[in-house]
C-alpha cells in the first residue's frame, strides 16, 4: 500500500475516533501518557479478556490498589480474591510479581522502555508495546488480534500472510504515525471492536470500503476444536450444616493459591472410581458444568455430613458462608459450593 494511502487511512481511523473513542477508566485524552500503573493493570486484565468482562474488575482491582506500590505490598491470596471469576489466575500472580520487582528493583517506577518491561513476568510483546506507546509516549507497532486484522483486510493479505508476523509489522511500520502511534492503536482497537468485527464486520457502513481490500474467501476458516470432556468427583465436606471444608492449591500448580472443594483428579472419557465412602454420604441429583476453552468439565457431588472436623484428615479449612468472600474461588468451585448449599 502507498504512502498515500496510508496517510488517508490514518486521517480517516484518527477522524472516526476522536467521534467514537470509548470511554475506558484507564485512558487519557491525549491517549500516549496514560498512567503506567493503570496501563499496566488494564492490559494485563484485557489478556484473553473482553473489554466489559474486565471493566468491573479493573475498577475494583484499582480501588483497593490504587499504585502499585501498594499492590507490591499485598497478599497474594487477597490478589487472587479480587481476581476471582476473571480466569487465567496465572495473569493474577504475574501481576503480583511484576509489582515487587518494580518495587525492589526499579525503585517502584514503571520501565519506559521496550527491552525492561518484556522481562517481567506476564509481559510479552504486545503488552510491553502497548505500556511503552500508551503510558510514555514512544512510538511503537501495537499489534494485538483487532490490529492484526485490520491491517490483514485493509491490505487483502491471503491466509498465509495473516499469520506472517514479519510482513505485518512491516505494515504496521508504513501505516503508523511516528508521533502518536499509541492513540492510532487505539483508534484502531475500538474501530475493530465496532465495525471491523471479527465475524460479520459492518462492511455496507464501513468508511474504510471503497480503501479496503478485504475478501471473506482470504480470511482462513477457523477449524472447530473437538470439545473434550474431564470427569471428576468432589466431597462436600459439612459440619453442623454451617462449616464446610475446602483445600488451597499449591502455589506453582495450575490455579495455584485458589481454595477449591477437595475431590479426584480430573480424568478423560469416563467417571473416576469413587474412592471413598462415609456412612452419612450422599450423591446430589445435579452435575455440575463448567466450559474452559475446548474442555467440558463435569463435576459430582457427593455431600458428606461429618460429626467432627477432625474426622477429615485432608490438610485444608473450615469456613462458613460468610467466609467466601475473603478466599481466592474459581467460577467452577463458586458453582459447586452454591449447589450444595442450595441443595436439601
Amino acid at each position: 500500500m502507498s504512502c498515500k494511502k496510508n496517510s488517508i487511512i490514518r486521517k480517516k481511523i484518527l477522524a472516526y475516533y476522536e467521534n467514537n473513542k470509548r470511554d475506558l477508566p484507564w485512558r487519557t485524552k491525549q491517549d500516549n501518557n496514560q498512567n503506567p500503573y493503570f496501563t499496566l493493570v488494564s492490559e494485563i486484565m484485557l489478556q484473553q479478556t473482553q473489554v466489559n468482562t474486565a471493566l468491573g474488575y479493573y475498577e475494583k482491582f484499582i480501588k483497593k490498589w490504587p499504585n502499585l506500590n501498594s499492590l507490591a505490598k499485598a497478599n497474594i491470596e487477597d490478589v487472587l480474591t479480587m481476581w476471582s471469576g476473571l480466569g487465567y489466575y496465572s495473569r493474577a500472580k504475574n501481576l503480583f510479581k511484576t509489582a515487587k520487582i518494580i518495587s525492589e528493583k526499579h525503585n517502584g517506577i514503571i520501565p519506559n522502555n521496550y527491552e525492561d518491561l518484556i522481562c517481567l513476568p506476564g509481559i510479552g510483546e504486545y503488552t510491553a508495546s502497548a505500556i511503552t506507546s500508551f503510558a510514555f509516549g514512544r512510538f511503537s507497532i501495537v499489534i494485538d488480534t483487532n490490529i492484526k486484522r485490520f491491517i490483514s483486510r485493509i491490505n487483502g493479505l491471503n491466509k498465509n500472510d495473516m499469520v506472517n508476523k514479519l510482513k505485518l509489522n512491516e505494515m504496521g511500520k508504513k501505516m503508523f504515525p511516528k508521533s502518536n502511534s499509541g492513540k492510532f492503536a487505539q483508534a484502531i482497537m475500538d474501530f475493530s471492536s465496532d465495525i471491523c468485527t471479527k465475524r460479520n464486520p459492518s462492511c455496507d457502513k464501513c468508511f474504510l470500503k471503497n480503501d479496503c481490500k478485504f475478501d471473506f474467501s482470504l480470511e482462513k476458516k477457523e477449524d472447530r476444536k473437538k470439545v473434550k470432556k474431564k470427569f471428576s468427583i468432589v466431597f462436600f465436606y459439612i459440619f453442623k450444616n454451617k462449616y464446610f471444608f475446602l483445600k488451597k492449591r499449591s502455589i506453582s500448580s495450575a490455579l495455584g493459591g485458589m481454595y477449591e472443594v477437595p475431590g479426584t483428579v480430573w480424568k478423560f472419557k469416563s467417571w473416576p472410581k469413587l474412592p471413598i465412602k462415609f456412612k452419612s454420604m450422599s450423591a446430589l441429583s445435579k452435575t455440575i458444568r463448567y466450559r474452559l476453552s475446548n474442555t467440558d468439565l463435569q463435576t459430582k457431588i457427593y455431600k458428606v455430613k461429618v460429626e467432627n472436623k477432625d474426622d477429615i484428615k485432608e490438610s485444608g479449612v473450615w469456613v462458613s458462608k460468610s467466609d467466601l468472600v475473603n478466599l481466592p474461588l474459581s467460577i467452577l468451585t463458586k458453582k459447586i459450593i452454591t449447589h450444595c448449599m442450595n441443595e436439601k
